[in-house]
């Protein structure tokens, strides 16, 4: 696939869910964080 594929839906979310936290808490996110944070119910290894 060509390096220019757009981002899926789950990927859009978890992408969102991290620049805001971000914006908010100025540290970087974890994927304990963002397991927590997004409305998509997966887990931290599942994130990574």
């Amino acid at each position: 696939m060509a390096g220019n594929q757009l981002l899926n839906e789950r990927s859009l979310q978890l992408l969102k869910t991290l620049v805001e936290r971000y914006i908010c808490d100025g540290q970087p996110v974890g994927s304990r964080v963002l397991s927590k944070g997004s409305e998509l119910n997966l887990s931290p290894a599942t994130i990574r």
